[in-house]
């Protein structure tokens, strides 16, 4: 992902699955970002998804390698995590509810 992405602003659905992507980065300027769809990568960390926090309703992050859900609790409007596959260990996510 790069800073390209910014330059998104009317975006609501941004769809990046499969791209060997390992961060998450350059939504900063994403001003309407809804859905964001980022399944089969090589993502370790949720860093940089906070950028979009005001307004992220769905994150579909399946099949990558997660060590942990740490920064998912910054989205306040989330609604559907799908992370299937995801974690590289297991986890608890009872602090999210």
């Amino acid at each position: 992902m790069d800073a390209t992405l910014s330059t998104l602003k009317a975006c609501k659905h941004l769809a990046l699955s499969s791209n060997n992507i390992e961060k998450i980065t350059g939504l900063k300027g994403c001003e309407r970002l809804e859905i964001l769809s980022l399944g089969r990568n090589q993502i370790k960390k949720l860093d940089g998804v906070e950028d979009v926090a005001e307004t992220l309703q769905e994150l579909w992050i399946s099949y990558n390698i997660l060590g942990s859900l740490k920064g998912v609790e910054k989205l306040s409007k989330l609604r559907v995590v799908f992370l299937a596959l995801a974690m590289s260990k297991p986890v608890c996510c009872s602090h999210i509810v």
